[in-house]
């Protein structure tokens, strides 16, 4: 009488592959190939990405914490590629994912103005800080840049001496100064 083909713990052998099947479904399928046309009017195969239950759980895991895509796969055990071929295929996931994403600084508005309502006036002047200038502390700089002009050409700084170093030095910074004397004046005339 033949053995019945399976394992000390009852899983049964896959007569294709030989091997014996764990009977969960696996994590990554390749599902059937379709033929599209892309914008340049080429034809292409594209095959199906499906990714099992336990793969998304973990991808929607990570995307609820903020985790970078790549941050995320690796989490989930999956490239960046098949991260993205799945959402090119699947948009419904890409909006679920990016969802998922604000999740956490949702909270942390929720959590501010509970704190707020509860009569915490700490986090009170921090919000008011960050979201009124007459409440903030921070000194405002001055964040314009000012071009310097155009370097003559083939000049060597390393064959002039200190002191020609120190006039040209002087000179780029008379430079720096005159266009906004000039602007300064136009202002005051106005």
């Amino acid at each position: 009488m033949p053995r019945p083909s399976k394992n000390s713990s009852g899983q049964k052998k896959d007569p294709k592959t030989g091997k014996y099947r764990t009977g969960r479904p696996p994590k990554i399928k390749v599902g059937a190939e379709k033929k599209v046309v892309d914008e340049q009017g080429n034809q292409m195969v594209v095959r199906e990405i499906i990714l099992g239950a336990d793969i998304v759980a973990k991808l929607e895991n990570a995307f609820s914490v903020r985790a970078t895509d790549t941050q995320a796969c690796i989490h989930a055990g999956i490239s960046k590629a098949t991260l993205y071929r799945f959402l090119d295929q699947n948009p419904e996931f890409r909006e679920r994912f990016d969802t998922l994403r604000e999740m956490i600084p949702l909270q942390a508005k929720t959590n501010v103005a509970r704190d707020i309502m509860a009569g915490d006036t700490k986090t009170a002047q921090w919000l008011l800080e960050r979201v009124d200038p007459e409440y903030s502390t921070k000194i405002k700089q001055d964040s314009t840049v000012k071009e310097l002009p155009p370097m003559p050409p083939n000049i060597d700084l390393t064959k002039l001496s200190d002191d020609e170093l120190e006039q040209f030095e002087m000179l780029l910074q008379k430079a720096e100064t005159e266009p906004q004397i000039e602007t300064d004046k136009q202002n005051e005339s106005t």
